[in-house]
């Protein structure tokens, strides 16, 4: 192969692996699902394989193809097998998919009216003892608002009004 030939190859080739494509999705996936070791591992790869392309064709690999007809055959049909052999191999295993992790076991929170789950223990403790102080909260009743489902929470303004700030204000002005 001449020299002027295999350099307006290597460029080709090199255009071609900068264009997104598989190879660029697969690095996607690959960090994606693995973080940044499995993105630089994929691209590893990739630039392994293009590397063995261009030494394997560099050394005349195409020419020897390109006189023996039969042999392109032979990879063809061999390559067609392997995909054929994955694709089965993918449908007879069962996914598998990611397991779900406890990150944080609290105890649940049930509300103090109906016994509903709907928080954890630890956030509402939290809650109720920063906002004890908070002028909106000095009120008992408002208070125990936050230990309620927002169901509850709702019905309880309509039945013992608001029991805000907002409330007192309307309050004073009448």
């Amino acid at each position: 192969m001449a020299i002027n030939t295999f350099l307006l190859y290597l460029a080709t080739w090199t255009l071609v692996a900068l264009s997104p494509g598989p190879a660029v999705m697969f690095v996607m996936s690959q960090g994606a699902r693995f973080g940044t070791r499995g993105a630089v591992a994929g691209t590893a790869g990739i630039l392994v394989g293009h590397l063995v392309c261009f030494t394997l064709i560099a050394f005349g690999l195409a020419a020897l193809l390109a006189r023996f007809s039969a042999a392109v055959d032979i990879i063809r049909i061999g390559g067609a097998l392997y995909l054929m052999y994955l694709g089965v191999r993918m449908m007879m295993t069962k996914p598998h998919g990611p397991q779900a992790v406890v990150v944080n076991e609290d105890q649940v929170f049930a509300c103090v009216r109906c016994g509903k789950p709907f928080a954890n223990q630890r956030i509402i403790d939290n809650m109720v003892a920063r906002l004890a102080g908070h002028s909106m909260f000095r009120e008992p009743t408002a208070l125990k608002r936050l230990q309620m489902c927002q169901d509850c929470r709702v019905i309880d303004m309509f039945e013992n009004g608001g029991g805000t700030i907002f409330d007192r204000a309307r309050e004073g002005d009448r």
